[in-house]
């Protein structure tokens, strides 16, 4: 095997691990808080970007 050959089996091992990790992750604090945020009664982000009537 050449070293260009193991440099590169060598990365595609890291990629799928860091890919696995990455998953798994948590949100940040603001974006935890964002999804408990109660939207009931706001306007639809789409309603913005309607034609006017």
């Amino acid at each position: 095997m050449s070293s260009i050959e193991a440099r590169e089996s060598g990365g595609d091992a890291k990629s799928s691990e860091t890919k696995k990790r990455k998953g798994a992750a948590k949100g940040s604090h603001g974006v935890e808080k964002l999804k408990k945020a109660n939207t009931k009664g706001m306007a639809k982000l789409s309603n913005f970007f309607q034609k006017a009537s």
